[in-house]
């Protein structure tokens, strides 16, 4: 399984992080024209940022308890090229006359400042207010980004020379940076519309460009910028899948190249007419797709699997085996919880399906990809909608299925468990919550605007439904949980403790299934639910 992936300007060179048998994350650097794959010494987590240099070269950028550390890795080892407080720093590969940045912004959003990388940091420019993450190359010195949160006036781009911003012209209050080309000079834009996107584009400069391509249906991730300026790689997210999208600015026309089944990364590189696009599905743990004008090859290839995409009960859901022969069935529910299942590799779901069972992952309202109506429904009425169709898709597969849940899902699960305790044969749950309204309680600051944005505080309350969950049961739970404290799981112990397979995690955070020692814990969770 391969994560983080980002390419080199010339698209030569890609780094990412590549998860060993024990789920640790270890650098690796690819070479595309020697068509050589890399391990790196060191070690990293999920939220390490890869950037490669030229030849076998990359760089780490970590963000941890308010501090930065920016590394260089090759086979001799690692070095720190910068390292302080304050800011929140992401690597920007910027443009071939830019070399490479580093966007350092206020936790709070209230501006920052913009870097090259060299021995050290150079300070070039100040970081508009509204700013996180990593810029857009638009020209020489000259780098765009679109602002977040309060901060709604529309992208704004930055000029390194000058040390100053100013609105990108010609674009709304609504609109979305997407990609920009440095040699051409040309900004792609998106701004939502009620049939999809309307995506335009215009030059840095403020010419206009007078075509515009509307109706595009999914959700639009830029890629990346050939280097000749007139195409732009476009991923489109439809559902648990998604497409790859070539848009050509000079004619308007936007095709679709035929490629497998599965998920993008939202990074891409060009180099001459290949496009390199990180992919992954559910027989593809990590692997690059490749394609040109005469078709794709996925290096490494995929292996075959029983895995697919299919309607149950009017929910899409990623399914493993054949849930309507097999004698025993795991209905998986997602966290979130506007998150989705994707059809891509899974190591939870892998290991369930080689026990022998079944697994139906469904995305029910609330979840993200259908359309706003599928997604909002869960917009005060959480444990509502969403679990009027987790009941339906257990009805229709049948018999008495088995539950696993993972933080707002396993909330669901609880709910869905202690509803109909008879439909269901054993229950496990990863990072429970009690009660939307516990949670807010005590939750950090991002949790609690992610309850009120989705007015959940009146959500269910399972500790008086406790009676009903009856065993089997599995609670797992990470002891240093930042986002749901631990004190759920913990609680819910008391409440049913000789139900109760009760496995709490010293050092483990809100994903134990993915941290160090998952692997051995993901083995435990699928023997249970296979048992």
């Amino acid at each position: 399984m391969r994560v983080s992936f980002r390419f080199s300007a010339c698209g030569r060179y890609a780094a990412c992080l590549s998860a060993g048998e024990d789920g640790g994350l270890q650098p690796e650097v690819w070479d595309f024209t020697r068509n050589g794959v890399r391990l790196l010494p060191g070690t990293a987590d999920a939220g390490t940022q890869v950037l490669p240099l030229d030849g076998d070269r990359i760089l780490l950028c970590r963000n941890e308890n308010g501090r930065y550390e920016i590394t260089e890795l090759t086979e001799a080892g690692e070095r720190v090229v910068a390292a302080g407080t304050g800011l929140v720093v992401h690597l920007n590969a910027g443009s071939h006359t830019s070399g490479v940045l580093a966007v350092g912004a206020a936790p709070d959003g209230s501006g920052g400042r913009i870097f090259r990388v060299g021995t050290g940091l150079e300070p070039l420019a100040a970081l508009p207010p509204g700013v996180q993450g990593a810029g857009v190359p638009l020209g020489p010195g000259l780098l765009g980004f679109t602002r977040l949160g309060p901060y709604t006036a529309g992208p704004v781009m930055v000029d390194l020379v000058r040390d100053a911003w100013t609105q990108v012209p010609g674009a709304g209050p609504g609109a979305q940076l997407l990609a920009g080309s440095p040699r051409s000079g040309l900004m792609l834009l998106a701004e939502p519309r009620p049939d999809g996107y309307e995506v335009r584009w215009n030059h840095a400069d403020g010419r206009a460009e007078p075509r515009r391509v509307t109706g595009i249906d999914g959700v639009l991730t830029p890629l990346a910028a050939h280097g000749d300026g007139r195409r732009f790689a476009l991923r489109l997210d439809r559902g648990s899948r998604s497409r790859l999208a070539v848009l050509t600015p000079e004619t308007g026309e936007l095709t679709e190249p035929a490629v497998p089944d599965g998920v993008l990364h939202a990074s891409a590189g060009w180099q001459g007419d290949t496009l390199r696009v990180p992919f992954t599905s559910p027989g593809a743990p990590g692997s690059v797709l490749s394609v040109t004008p005469d078709g794709f090859r996925l290096d490494p290839p995929a292996r075959a699997v029983r895995a697919r995409v299919e309607v149950v009960a009017g929910t899409e859901a990623v399914t493993y085996g054949d849930w309507r022969a097999a004698d025993r069935v795991v209905i998986a529910l997602h966290g979130g919880p506007q998150d989705a299942w994707r059809y891509a590799y899974d190591r939870v779901f892998a290991a369930i399906a080689e026990t022998g069972v079944a697994v139906v992952a469904p995305n029910q309202r609330g979840s993200s990809g259908y359309g706003a109506a599928h997604r909002d429904a869960l917009v005060g009425a959480w444990g509502g909608p969403d679990l009027d169709d987790v009941l339906a898709v257990a009805a229709a597969v049948g018999g008495r299925p088995r539950l696993y849940g993972v933080s707002y899902g396993a909330y669901l699960a609880l709910l869905a468990y202690a509803r109909r305790p008879e439909s269901w044969s054993r229950c496990a749950v990863v990072a429970p919550f009690l009660s939307p309204a516990g949670l807010y309680a005590h939750a950090d600051p991002s949790v609690r605007r992610l309850i009120d944005r989705l007015d959940g505080h009146s959500g269910p309350d399972v500790a008086p439904l406790a009676e009903r969950l009856r065993p089997p049961l599995m609670v797992i739970h990470g002891a240093d949980d930042p986002v749901i404290p631990v004190a759920h799981a913990r609680r819910l112990r008391t409440l049913i403790p000789a139900a109760i397979d009760y496995l709490e995690i010293p050092g483990a955070g809100h994903s134990p299934l993915s941290e160090a020692g998952g692997a051995e814990l993901t083995g435990r969770l699928a023997e249970f639910l296979a048992a």
